[in-house]
């Protein structure tokens, strides 16, 4: 009978411990998906708002992969100046550090976004053809969307657009490329 109970408990913790592998891989396996992202970046962006003219930048960015492929981290840092409403030099005025992930028991991709100033924003990433898209309300601007894409020839693009009279009006994009 002892031999009975131990061969159940015996079974039972491997069962237990394949289905947390299992669990395990399936996050990793999704955050694949966006393993094209992985890299140092940079290269220049420009920014406009109403009463604010275009104004170009440089941007640096670092994505790494974590945890054994679980989490991707991405820092962000826009430099110049904001005097008067334009920008100049070399100082930074943007600097942001996100967290992505995808969460198996639910089913998708998130990211959590901190920036400089303390603000901290989560939201929900989809899919598109070579990379993520991502929406939120934001108080000043409103709707804003956000879309992150890599192509073929080692070229990062993002770009962000605010909804306003029913379109979609981009106000920022950066342009970047992966360092070797």
């Amino acid at each position: 009978m002892k031999s009975l109970t131990m061969g159940l408990v015996l079974l039972s913790t491997m069962v237990t411990t394949l289905s947390a592998q299992e669990v395990m891989s399936l996050p990793q396996a999704k955050m694949q998906e966006l393993s094209q992202l992985v890299g140092t970046w940079d290269g220049v962006g420009w920014v406009e708002h109403e009463g604010f003219p275009r104004r170009e930048f440089t941007v640096a960015m670092e994505v790494q992969s974590k945890l054994g492929g679980l989490v991707l981290t991405q820092e962000l840092l826009g430099k110049g100046i904001v005097l008067e409403r334009e920008l100049f030099g070399d100082v930074v005025f943007h600097h942001s550090f996100g967290i992505m992930t995808y969460d198996a028991r639910v089913g998708r991709y998130s990211m959590a976004s901190i920036m400089a100033d303390g603000t901290i924003r989560v939201v929900e990433l989809k899919l598109i053809d070579g990379g993520v898209e991502w929406t939120y309300d934001d108080p000043e601007l409103g709707r804003v969307r956000n879309e992150l894409t890599v192509t073929e020839a080692r070229m990062l693009y993002a770009s962000g657009s605010v909804w306003q009279e029913g379109n979609w009006k981009q106000f920022y994009q950066l342009q970047l490329n992966r360092k070797p």
